[in-house]
């Protein structure tokens, strides 16, 4: 008696029952009111009228060391205390209130401070609770492009707490259509990119685990094989849960889940057949207990899937030029593949034959790849009002002035500073006539990081100069305030060193010496009236053009771009 097709079937079925019973049953319930009325604010840009000028500077490293300053701030905080009396403990909710230029921010929050009670009773208040501890490992990690502001208080404050953040739907996060309606109650949008993992990433691994098992079963001739196997599987997560708890890794818990639950496997073969329901140990009795013992694994992984793949797909999309994709996803593929092979590879050992099952799927691969070829469910970017999943692009209409040592004008032109915030870069952009005499900037001799560029995020690992494009263009940005910058004083400290003192105002007038630095100020217009020129009018109304109709000169196709614009000045100074 062995397991054979049916009955691989059967395993295949039961998780997949158990997936969509745990992904797509799920249901929260939020708090609107408050939201429409932000959101309905617009764009609220560190700066703008809608978010008053906030103040204070905070050394942040995140990815890139820099210092962010705000001047003028308007805090709200209220304080609500017993009616006894004030006391000594409080607890303080956060919310970041502003969003990226261009776009609503309606699932762009946070939340948090507060101690281990506060997660206590929010298990104990919220209707569906959800608390993801690998999360938090992963966004500390630095491999996520984004932070929250509880880091402040964490890393500034010294204060513990819980950090909430909503992660759903994250094709429209930091976009234009970032609004309040696209949040839905009891429900979890997806779409066909997050699913085409299974069969791009991991069906190939499940076949190869597959083979090279089927391939062990049919020359192995040990005794108790199948018993083997599934120990050696044990023991090694049971190692693997050693050395993360003596790390102190808090989500070791999902490993504790892969040693508790098969260790129950033998135990519950024992009690059922010392009562007589099991008169005999045969492969289908291994394979009906080994799948109840691993329904709770299951129900845990799949939650842990679920939330890796609808979180990592849309990040990959402004994960930077700098990181491929492929080395993030592949990995989350292995690691789900393995977690069903290594704990059925038992299994093998007392099935029939598994070549059949094998070249299925191979077939059903191919055709999965023929057809993510040919037709445009390999499209990774695609337009609709309902779900728009969309690439993502800056453009900054840029005066660019730069300076010599003896303050002379070497260069003055105007140009669109474009990025592309994909692993792409910005060089296969739909061809256009806007792209023309567009070329990635010669960093080359230019010391300077940024290479003389206007970036509005300081993360340029992520998105290097050579992946962005300067695209010449005729007429001068609006810029209503121009950067003047000078060098009050310079005075040798000691040895090397020298103490120079800069002005944003003026010209330079200090007397003829070796230059020892050169300083870059840039300033973006990233909200009010100054915040469109004509040309990025232009350039808005073209992407929005041609994301509903496709132009035959440029190849039959619709754009999936949308775009964060603003006007910027840069002005580069040796001193």
């Amino acid at each position: 008696e062995a397991i054979g097709f049916k009955h691989w079937i059967f395993v295949i079925a039961v998780v997949g029952v158990i997936y969509a019973g745990v992904v797509y049953l799920h249901s929260e319930e939020r708090a609107r009111e408050l939201l429409k009325e932000l959101t309905a604010l617009g764009p609220r840009p560190s700066g703008s009228d809608a978010l008053e000028r906030p103040s204070g500077c905070f050394d942040l490293k995140f990815l890139s060391s820099f210092t962010l300053c705000y001047y003028k701030i308007t805090n709200i905080v209220v304080r609500i205390g017993p009616a006894s009396g004030p006391t000594n403990q409080a607890l303080m909710l956060n919310c970041h209130y502003d969003t990226m230029p261009d776009t609503p921010g309606a699932t762009d929050d946070a939340a948090g401070p507060g101690n281990s009670w506060l997660l206590q009773t929010y298990l104990e208040t919220a209707p569906h609770p959800f608390c993801s501890v690998l999360a938090q490992e992963i966004f500390q990690s630095g491999i996520i492009p984004s932070d929250t502001d509880f880091r402040i208080f964490r890393d500034h404050g010294r204060i513990s707490g819980l950090d909430i953040a909503y992660t759903k739907n994250g094709w429209v996060y930091h976009t234009e259509f970032d609004e309040e309606w696209r949040i839905e109650a009891g429900a979890i949008q997806r779409y066909k990119l997050p699913e085409i993992v299974a069969p791009l990433y991991v069906l190939p691994m499940l076949i190869a685990g597959c083979t090279v098992h089927t391939y062990f079963a049919d020359k192995t001739k040990v005794l108790n094989i199948e018993m083997v196997q599934y120990d050696s599987i044990v023991i090694s997560y049971a190692a693997v849960l050693f050395a993360l708890t003596s790390y102190n890794v808090a989500s070791a818990f999902f490993v504790f889940n892969y040693v508790m639950f098969p260790l129950l496997k033998d135990p519950l073969i024992f009690v059922l057949g010392s009562i007589g329901v099991i008169k005999r140990v045969t492969p289908r009795v291994l394979l009906y207990t080994q799948l109840v013992c691993f329904t709770p694994v299951f129900v845990f992984a799949t939650y842990a899937i679920s939330q890796c793949v609808d979180f990592f797909v849309p990040v990959m999309g402004r994960l930077g030029n700098a990181v491929n994709p492929e080395f993030i996803m592949a990995p989350i593929g292995l690691a789900i593949a393995s977690s069903f092979v290594l704990f059925v590879n038992n299994l093998f050992y007392i099935s029939r034959r598994m070549n059949y099952m094998i070249k299925c799927g191979c077939a059903i691969f191919v055709f999965f790849f023929i057809a993510l070829i040919t037709t445009r469910l390999g499209v990774p970017y695609e337009f609709s009002e309902e779900h728009p999943r969309l690439r993502r692009i800056i453009a900054l209409h840029t005066n660019r002035t730069i300076y010599d040592f003896k303050g002379n004008v070497v260069q003055k032109d105007n140009g669109l500073f474009i990025q592309s915030l994909d692993y792409r870069g910005a060089e296969d952009l739909p061809v256009h006539s806007f792209l023309q005499g567009s070329k990635p900037p010669n960093c080359s001799g230019i010391k300077d990081e940024y290479c003389r560029l206007p970036y509005y995020t300081a993360i340029h690992e992520l998105f290097p100069p050579e992946h962005s494009l300067w695209v010449p263009v005729p007429s001068p940005a609006p810029v209503p305030y121009p950067i003047k910058l000078s060098l009050i004083d310079r005075v040798r400290v000691d040895g090397n060193r020298l103490n120079l003192t800069f002005e944003p105002a003026a010209t330079p007038s200090n007397p003829k010496h070796t230059n020892n630095v050169e300083i870059a100020v840039a300033s973006h217009h990233a909200h009010g009236e100054h915040q469109h020129s004509e040309t990025l009018r232009q350039l808005r109304h073209l992407i929005q053009g041609r994301r509903q109709t496709p132009e035959m000169a440029v190849g039959w196709w619709k754009w999936g771009i949308t775009m964060i614009g603003g006007v910027a000045e840069l002005v580069v100074h040796v001193f």
